[in-house]
């Protein structure tokens, strides 16, 4: 489970270019950052795209489709199931990123801004709580694969000794 103090979470269908058309993915944001997930489940372990609201344009296309772009490095293009979510979304995103820009501002005011030791902890045992899970998930790919490589090989060996007979 993951510690994520979200603002606002939810399904929305994101535009692909991989695959035409939209998919459903998890969206949380949090701290002036909206990410997405195939699935709830994947917070776990697996992000699959984050944009920063701080500087970002929110636009409505229609009813339940709106657009986020952070200046053209990144587009979402998503769609809420309705349009009574879709401005459900549209306000928790223009308050998240009102207050995102606001936290910029001020630590651009703030030159000697300094950040206390307990949070900069914080911060690094939660990417160390996420590396450690990275790892794992790696490890047990690679026996995963390890163990299908074998199986593979055994089957060429026993295939090889069926034509010897």
């Amino acid at each position: 489970s993951s510690g994520i103090n979200a603002e606002y979470r939810g399904w929305l269908l994101k535009w692909t270019n991989y695959i035409k058309g939209y998919r459903q993915r998890w969206f949380v944001l949090s701290d002036g950052l909206l990410s997405y997930y195939r699935s709830q489940a994947e917070m776990a372990h697996t992000c699959r795209g984050t944009i920063n609201l701080a500087g970002a344009s929110l636009e409505s296309e229609d009813s339940c489709n709106f657009v986020i772009s952070n200046g053209g490095a990144q587009v979402f293009h998503l769609r809420a199931r309705s349009e009574v979510d879709r401005q459900r979304w549209i306000t928790a995103l223009e308050l998240a990123k009102d207050r995102a820009n606001k936290m910029r501002e001020r630590v651009d005011d703030e030159e000697d801004f300094v950040v206390s030791p307990e949070t900069t902890a914080t911060a690094l045992r939660q990417k160390l709580d996420h590396l450690n899970t990275c790892q794992n998930l790696v490890n047990q790919h690679g026996l995963a694969l390890q163990q299908a490589i074998s199986q593979v090989e055994d089957s060429a060996k026993l295939k090889s000794l069926m034509k010897d007979l």
